[in-house]
């Protein structure tokens, strides 16, 4: 006998119950006509639970193990989530950020026109540094020289078309805004001085950059408008004139469809330079101080599209009229006609002999309370923008504010050595060289060299804030002989070096 044989199989068949009706001498099966029986029929019990016979279920689960080879088979139905993966550069508020240069800048240009933060925080940080620009005397053993050279810099930057103090303000918005500045710097060989110093639209540029190496590769694509002066011909009535003043390479080049490349040497006459504000030095762009904010401004612009959706949608208050339920449809329609007569009369009065409520939803009911967002937003710009209340607005306590001045004239000075070095290397240095403005010195090891001449520029004090005690304070030590006149003079604002000359041209005279 087998260990199963005794156990009973039972088979359940379910047979139709098949019902037959004579109509006549025809036999016919209505079983369809006849509802569907429910075979089992189950209540909910709510007695005591039964006990389980431990006894027997262990003596089953023994002899099921025994027949299958003592082994134990298991299913279940197990459903798989997609784990959670994070990727800053896969973020949804990140793929809406723009990838290519020409984008970026596009963006830069639309925030620094439309958002009143962004563009009242660039002009600040281009405008404050750059308060007032004046020349130093070059140093010059021989000081009769010295004067010749720092009126030749002067009458250049006066009378030559070179509006140097207005060229600073644009590169300050553009290395702000863009991150990017490259200024041309066109030469007037004949009189050796610069003729025009202008700024290149950075969409314009093509830029290669080699780490292994100082120089770079800089190309000039070509615009609508120059192809079409070119196209014209120096005869063409309205072009032809800027033609003729092109030069013959750029014609070249524009008619063979080839980028025009750019001079980035200042030995070879006109060149381009290149200011960027880089986040690394490898970097071939720099990066807008606007592109930090990109996130915040697109949180912001969301959050103002929604709200102008929720106004557009209820300019006008929408009128909610309701009546009790024992009103009939004559009713309805009697107080609907009332009640256009009485928006197109004021002076009519609305009769009826049963309740009615007259409400009004405008734009308060539905707008988002979002005055803590708000709040967030405007933080998180200023902080991103290198501002404050106190500094835009002269909001908050003195001695916060005094510290956040302090904190931003340091960040203008290190902007001001930034400027400061773009004019005497790339602008007042070539010129000198092609002049030869320049006398021989002696080193330490008194071998001789060249020593190139040209003004120095020097700043006015950034005031961002009361400074008369700190200036009182460093009388009273210049006074007491424990400071020098020179720190004294500096903590004026005043140069040291120029007022000794003026001194010494004032000896034996009246003054």
């Amino acid at each position: 006998m087998k260990n199963n044989d005794h156990i009973k199989k039972f088979k359940i068949v379910s047979k139709p119950i098949i019902d037959k009706k004579i109509i006549g001498d025809v036999e016919i099966d209505v079983t369809a006509l006849k509802p569907q029986q429910n075979v089992l029929k189950t209540n909910l019990y709510l007695g005591k639970l039964k006990s389980h016979n431990k006894k027997m279920i262990s003596k089953v689960n023994h002899e099921a193990n025994k027949n299958s080879g003592k082994t134990r088979t298991a299913s279940a139905n197990v459903q798989y989530g997609a784990p959670y993966f994070y990727h800053p550069l896969f973020e949804p508020s990140t793929l809406v950020l723009p990838t290519e240069f020409a984008e970026t800048v596009e963006w830069c240009r639309y925030f620094y026109k439309y958002d009143a933060l962004i563009s009242a925080s660039i002009d600040a940080h281009s405008e404050l540094p750059l308060s007032k620009i004046r020349l130093n005397l070059p140093k010059c053993k021989d000081k009769n020289r010295a004067h010749k050279i720092l009126e030749f810099y002067e009458d250049m930057i006066g009378n030559h078309g070179i509006d140097l103090f207005r060229v600073l303000l644009e590169i300050g918005k553009e290395y702000y805004k863009i991150g990017n500045v490259w200024v041309w710097l066109q030469l007037d060989e004949e009189n050796k001085v610069w003729e025009l110093i202008s700024i290149i639209d950075p969409e314009s540029i093509d830029i290669e950059l080699f780490q292994l190496s100082r120089g770079d590769i800089v190309n000039l694509v070509p615009d609508d408008s120059l192809r079409t002066v070119i196209s014209g011909g120096p005869s063409n009535e309205k072009t032809g004139q800027i033609y003729k003043s092109l030069p013959k390479e750029i014609i070249e080049h524009v008619q063979n469809h080839k980028d025009i490349p750019l001079s980035t040497d200042s030995e070879n006459g006109s060149y381009v330079v290149h200011l960027a504000r880089k986040m690394s030095d490898f970097d071939v762009l720099g990066t807008s101080l606007i592109e930090r904010n990109f996130k915040t401004l697109v949180y912001k612009d969301r959050l103002r599209q929604s709200q102008d959706a929720i106004a557009n949608r209820h300019l006008m208050p929408v009128d909610v009229i309701s009546t009790p339920h024992e009103a009939g449809a004559a009713d309805i329609n009697d107080l609907r006609n009332q009640v256009e007569i009485a928006k197109e009369n004021p002076d009519t009065a609305i009769i009826t002999n049963y309740q009615v409520d007259w409400n009004q939803v405008g734009a308060d009911q539905g707008l988002m309370q979002l005055s803590s967002e708000w709040d967030w937003i405007e933080n998180e710009l200023m902080i991103g923008t290198m501002t404050n209340k106190q500094f835009l607005l002269g909001e908050g306590p003195f001695a916060g504010g005094e510290t956040v001045l302090e904190i931003l004239s340091q960040r203008y000075a290190v902007f001001r050595e930034i400027i400061e070095a773009f004019v005497e290397n790339n602008i007042f240095l070539p010129i000198a060289k092609l002049n030869g403005f320049y006398e021989i010195i002696e080193d330490i090891n008194k071998n001789k060299k060249k020593k190139y001449l040209y003004p120095t520029i020097r700043w006015n004090r950034i005031n961002l804030y009361d400074d008369t005690n700190d200036k009182n304070f460093v009388s009273q030590l210049f006074n007491d002989g424990k400071v020098d006149a020179r720190t004294w003079l500096e903590k004026l604002g005043l140069d040291a070096d120029e007022i000794l000359e003026r001194l010494k041209e004032e000896q034996g005279t009246l003054f």
